[in-house]
């Protein structure tokens, strides 16, 4: 008998997670804030931009560049002029 309730003690112990001692608010809080710190700045980071092949300008990646009209080689849209940089005109469906 005594084995048996020593068996059915030691099997709660080992299936549930318990904590050996409380957290302190502190802690929680600076885990927390080092937590949203990390996310924000995968956020700021999802921006992507790389340069340009054709004209070398600033672009974000996967995008058509707004300067010279170019996407992965070819032109996808039309640009007024190099005077007037980042105005598009026309938009072709490709």
């Amino acid at each position: 008998m005594l084995i048996l309730l020593l068996l059915i003690r030691l099997s709660y112990s080992l299936l549930m997670a318990v904590p050996k001692k409380k957290i302190s608010k502190h802690d929680s809080r600076v885990r927390r804030s080092a937590w949203m710190t990390k996310q924000s700045r995968r956020l700021l980071n999802k921006l992507n931009l790389h340069a340009c092949t054709q004209c070398g300008e600033t672009k974000q990646g996967h995008v058509a560049c707004t300067a010279c009209g170019y996407y992965n080689g070819r032109q996808v849209i039309e640009v007024a002029s190099p005077a007037s940089k980042g105005t598009v005109v026309a938009s072709e469906s490709v």
